[in-house]
């Protein structure tokens, strides 16, 4: 045995396996290049990827990272792995979408733990070279750390990186928000990405895949499917809604905030003016049966449930009152649920028939 060859069998047996990595590395890029556009200008594999930004005369990057939280510890027993990747890249699109900005290319992290296989691997990232391609997004690069000292068991941890482009004079940011304009919700498929340190709590899901797969095999009443699959449902691009809304009217939208942790309140809160509140009613919307599921397993309050979960909203627009006839067909499949007012004690009260 040669030196390097023993100084990969040493680096084997403390918990990275070289060799396997390097041919893992190989079938990324072979996913990757699916993605691949004409503005892409380097392949994976260099330091640093480059991109070419085309066609925009006085363009502002923004850019987004974000993970999918807990809902990992859920994703080996539900068979979910690929679905995961789709997560990622999907929540990461919808966040540079919120400033209106065509998301453009899309880079990953994957923090391994010891039981995370290479197969495990190349998973995620085809479901992340889905989203990609669904999104019409680049995925240039990434980064796979083997730290199974810190990462242990079944523990992993997957972190997207995104950046889109905006012309300056089309940024959506709130400062163009008026007392009067109209809010307008897409329903969300699920929980997204959120709340599931709550879940794996109310559940005593503790990341053995026997014992978490017995609890979430179980059929609930009031689910027409398992408790695992209905909590494990993807987190949806709302990309097309949103260029839709603005192909008709570049002026329509004023903000958007996409309803992830901490619920309705805190992140509608994150785009309202300082002299602006906002007012949502939601009485007449029908919360999908799970949440009432959670919420009587883990005996909490309706508060702390808008508090944690979406409750079934995924993302809210704030509409241009002034111009909302123009683009009623692009309204007629969301649900109103409130409308921008001049500022109150509370920067965002939220109504419902559940709320006091």
């Amino acid at each position: 045995m040669n030196n390097e060859e023993n100084q990969e069998k040493i680096y084997e047996s403390a918990g990275v396996d070289i060799y396997a990595a390097n041919e893992t590395l190989k079938a990324y890029a072979k996913l990757a290049k699916k993605t691949m556009n004409s503005n892409v200008l380097s392949d994976i594999g260099p330091f640093g990827a480059a991109f070419k930004l085309a066609n925009y005369k006085n363009p502002v990057l923004i850019s987004s990272t974000d993970g999918v939280g807990t809902k990992l510890l859920l994703a080996k027993t539900t068979n979910s792995l690929k679905m995961m990747g789709e997560d990622l890249v999907n929540h990461c699109v919808n966040d540079v979408m919120c400033a209106g900005a065509l998301p453009l290319f899309f880079l990953d992290y994957i923090g391994a733990g010891p039981d995370l296989s290479q197969q495990d691997r190349i998973e995620l990232v085809d479901g992340m070279t889905k989203a990609c391609k669904e999104n019409n997004v680049a995925l240039i690069g990434g980064e796979t750390a083997d730290l199974p000292d810190l990462y242990l068991s079944n523990a992993f941890d997957i972190v997207g990186f995104m950046v889109g482009a905006v012309e300056q004079e089309d940024l959506i940011d709130g400062t163009k928000m008026e007392s009067g304009d109209q809010l307008y919700a897409v329903p969300s498929n699920g929980l997204q990405t959120n709340g599931f340190t709550m879940i794996r709590k109310i559940w005593n899901l503790n990341g053995s895949i026997k014992h978490d797969t017995s609890i979430l095999s179980q059929n609930i009443e009031g689910l027409d499917t398992s408790l695992g699959h209905a909590l494990m449902q993807p987190h949806l691009s709302y990309k097309d809604i949103i260029l839709d809304i603005i192909e008709t009217d570049p002026e329509a939208l004023r903000g958007i905030a996409h309803i992830t942790g901490g619920g309705i309140a805190l992140n509608l809160e994150r785009i309202i003016p300082e002299n602006l509140s906002a007012s949502v009613d939601l009485s007449n919307f029908t919360h999908p049966s799970l949440y009432k599921i959670i919420k009587e397993q883990g005996d909490l309050t309706y508060e702390e449930m808008f508090e944690v979960f979406n409750m079934g909203i995924g993302i809210i627009f704030v509409i241009n009152n002034k111009i909302i006839n123009k683009i009623q067909h692009n309204l007629n499949n969301l649900i109103h649920v409130g409308e921008i007012t001049p500022i109150t004690k509370n920067k965002v009260k939220v109504m419902s028939k559940h709320l006091p």
